[in-house]
């Protein structure tokens, strides 16, 4: 049947249309987002030591690496927490980047959660949206003006310990990376509710020990975001890697300058057969699923496999059953009753 598709001399015609065969699988999706949930399930369901996964479109790849992330659940949290604490330096106290580090999963500062959150909306309502802030001295010193605030000691609570968190990394002017990178993961300890022991930030560490260069907070915090970048991003697909029981294509279509057929087909024609004879190569994988949305056209190759095989979209039907609640809870429409007050006005 492979042989069928890529001989573009064959006759389709004479060959069955009620073919069972079930080595490809053909998935069309709505959408780029629906094409990255169906990768991220077939790589899970298969197993990703079992899985080569052949991609140009970075913006897919990345959607699918989000994706595959998210099982990690003990690294998304910490991840994120070791991000926030930095911006909320870098960007001079900022009242967005302020909120995210105070809104996080994992800091409660010995609240429980549900008080914790009346404390913080108060505080933003109040104080943040009101005033224009660019240090922590200047929120002491406006929550101790204002009258109207009901938390306003647990508010000052949570600021203090805050500023006594971040004091030694603000002490940090004109040291090495290594002295650097330790004074912030001491803060995200004391920041977060749970104690945390990634891996990658001891290799992290380890590569910043014998770097003498001095380093600012702004040059810290980008040395930080390539290198979780590095550690969460797509790694490169290697052709060789087609000997894997199980093989996803991607990018099966024929306009857009990222798609995967035009990424290795050139205009000469001896450019042509190799990338011809590396695609069949792919094709005798075990299982081969080919994905594409239904944003783009499709590749002429493509349609002679899909008039072969059968399109049934087992992965699309389970991801459907998978994004479905099991019950739907009607909500009323809003009705606003606004006082005579405001309709006069």
């Amino acid at each position: 049947m492979i042989d069928y598709a890529f001989d573009t001399t064959a006759d389709l015609s004479k060959v069955s249309s009620q073919n069972t065969y079930d080595k490809v699988e053909i998935i069309t999706c709505d959408s780029e987002e629906e094409e990255a949930q169906v990768i991220s399930l077939i790589i899970k369901n298969e197993g990703s030591e079992n899985v080569s996964f052949f991609i140009s479109n970075q913006l897919l790849a990345t959607r699918v690496e989000c994706l595959l992330e998210q099982n990690n659940i003990e690294d998304y949290p910490y991840i994120t927490l070791l991000l926030y604490s930095i911006e909320v330096l870098t960007s001079n106290w900022n009242s967005v980047e302020l909120l995210s580090l105070l809104k996080h999963t994992l800091v409660t500062f010995g609240y429980t959660r549900e008080e914790y959150s009346k404390i913080l909306s108060e505080f933003e309502i109040e104080i943040l949206r009101n005033f224009s802030i660019s240090d922590l001295e200047g929120i002491i010193n406006i929550i101790n003006k204002h009258k109207k605030v009901k938390y306003k000691k647990d508010i000052l609570i949570i600021i203090n310990k805050l500023k006594e968190i971040y004091n030694p990394l603000l002490d940090m002017m004109n040291y090495s990376i290594f002295e650097v990178a330790t004074a912030h993961l001491q803060c995200v300890d004391m920041l977060s509710d749970s104690h945390f022991n990634n891996e990658f930030m001891t290799h992290f560490l380890t590569a910043c020990k014998d770097i003498k260069i001095k380093c600012s907070l702004e040059l810290y915090r980008k040395i930080l975001t390539l290198f979780l970048k590095k550690h969460l991003s797509p790694k490169a697909n290697n052709l060789s890697l087609h000997k894997n029981k199980v093989v996803i294509i991607t990018d099966f279509n024929e306009a857009p300058k990222n798609s995967f057929l035009n990424s290795l087909m050139g205009d000469v024609q001896e450019e042509q057969g190799y990338f011809l004879y590396t695609l069949y190569n792919l094709f005798c994988a075990r299982k081969i699923y080919v994905t594409r949305s239904l944003n783009h056209r499709k590749s002429i190759l493509l349609q002679r496999i899909e008039m072969l095989f059968q399109t049934k979209q087992p992965y699309r039907d389970w991801l459907k059953m998978l994004n479905t609640p099991e019950y739907v809870l009607p909500c009323m429409q809003p009705t606003p009753t606004p006082n005579t007050e405001s309709l006069a006005s």
